[in-house]
């Protein structure tokens, strides 16, 4: 039977100190990588326009070598003084899931938590605020109005997208949960717990420090029947 989980990958604003984020490399034919991939474009509200793929969409996978490679429109010949970067992006980017590219800035979301990359469940507040009824019609908008944030990834026999989202956004989406979290627990006669109080100040923190964040909701088979 599946399970169901959701994950959030938080890219802060240390990433560049990490070796995260970096400058676009010059010789990445751009408009052509834009071309390719204009089903995963996103417009943000302050009109920066951004490639949210996954690593597969500009790597693939030596088998023989055992370790990904380049996959993606470049500029040629690419210069020779540049090979050496090109193989540190590389290496860069064995270890990412996805990858946002801006018109002047690359950054890499690993698929494991590192300087610069957090990951954790999505906090459980956010699901049971959605128990509030005009918070629950807040969110059905704010998912609609979005839902060119959001890309299938997987089988499509089962749920597995993931999206983007500026830190602001999920900051804000944060907050608006809390009240009716707050709310739902005092229909059930309880109060914010000690555990709750301490969670909702760690998740404040990340986010308050982030540039991108991912939602990552996917099914996996559990064993169960």
């Amino acid at each position: 039977m599946p399970a169901r989980s959701s994950r959030l990958y938080v890219v802060t604003q240390d990433a560049e100190k990490a070796g995260l984020a970096f400058e676009r490399p010059p010789w990445w034919d751009l408009d052509r990588l834009f071309e390719r991939h204009a089903d995963r474009r996103i417009v943000f509200p302050d009109g920066r326009e951004v490639l949210f793929l996954s690593w597969t969409h500009m790597l693939a996978f030596n088998l023989r070598e055992g370790r990904k490679e380049w996959d993606l429109p470049e500029r040629t010949p690419v210069p020779e003084e540049a090979r050496s970067r090109r193989e540190e992006m590389l290496r860069i980017l064995q270890d990412a899931g996805w990858v946002v590219i801006e018109r002047d800035r690359v950054w890499a979301v690993p698929e494991s938590a590192c300087q610069g990359c957090e990951i954790f469940p999505e906090p459980h507040w956010w699901h049971f605020a959605r128990y509030d009824q005009a918070f629950s019609a807040w969110y059905r908008e704010f998912r609609a109005s979005h839902e060119d944030r959001f890309f299938e990834e997987g089988d499509i026999s089962y749920v597995d997208y993931a999206a983007l989202f500026t830190g602001r956004e999920m900051l804000d989406l944060d907050e608006r949960t809390r009240e009716p979290y707050r709310a739902w627990k005092r229909s059930l006669g309880e109060r914010l717990t000690a555990y709750d109080r301490k969670e909702m100040a760690r998740v404040a923190r990340v986010l308050q420090k982030a540039v991108w964040v991912i939602i990552y909701d996917y099914e996996w088979e559990s064993g169960l029947a």
